[in-house]
């Protein structure tokens, strides 16, 4: 790949890095709106949120991120169709920190 392509790819990737707070705190968001009211509108929210965010994430370099993403994806999935269970609250709790730490892996979340 030429010089210029390679620039293009790095500076696409630092943009999107530079995006990765917002979308740490926006999925929080929703994570705690689901978790305290778990219906179907705030599940269905989080869901297309962790979907953009499995795919853009892997996308940018981020593979550990996307795979925890697909995976709560699938958990989201479940519990929309079966709601009346309410243990997968706290089955989710590490969900964010992965998501965290898949950003930013030297860090402690």
């Amino acid at each position: 790949m030429n010089a210029p392509a390679n620039n293009n790819i790095r500076k696409i990737q630092n943009d999107y890095k530079l995006t990765i707070p917002q979308k740490i705190e926006d999925l929080g968001k929703l994570f705690n709106a689901a978790k305290k009211d778990p219906n179907a509108e705030n599940l269905s929210a989080l869901r297309f949120f962790v979907h953009k965010l499995a795919g853009n994430s892997g996308t940018y370099g981020y593979p550990e991120v996307s795979v925890v993403c697909k995976e709560f994806e699938l958990e989201i999935v479940e519990i929309l169709k079966s709601p009346s269970s309410l243990q997968w609250k706290s089955q989710w709790d590490g969900n964010l920190d992965k998501v965290k730490k898949g950003f930013y892996p030297t860090e402690k979340t």
